[in-house]
């Protein structure tokens, strides 16, 4: 429903990109990303519960963005990626 309404007033959300994992020799680079809607949690010291448990569930809540275009520049290299179903982007160069 959220998503709808979104479109509706073609409000798009910020996305964030997420890097994990990943190692690089000399003679290849592998790394992972996942592409997510910004959920904009912030922290303040005077939190209280019901903001933290808020703040929870944006947290295990996650809206992935599939198709976007991850453009990753590294030395002489550089390649775009698009984004799968889940988000997810996977570099693998040799």
């Amino acid at each position: 429903m959220f998503q709808f309404l979104s479109r509706l007033i073609d409000d798009p959300d910020p996305v964030i990109i997420i890097p994990f994992g990943g190692y690089a020799n000399n003679d290849k680079i592998f790394g992972q990303a996942r592409v997510l809607e910004d959920e904009g949690i912030t922290h303040e010291e005077d939190d209280g519960f019901l903001k933290n448990l808020y703040n929870s569930y944006k947290r295990f809540e996650s809206d992935e963005k599939e198709g976007v275009v991850v453009t990753v520049t590294a030395n002489e290299l550089k390649t775009s990626l698009t984004s799968d179903a889940e988000g997810y982007v996977y570099l693998d160069e040799a």
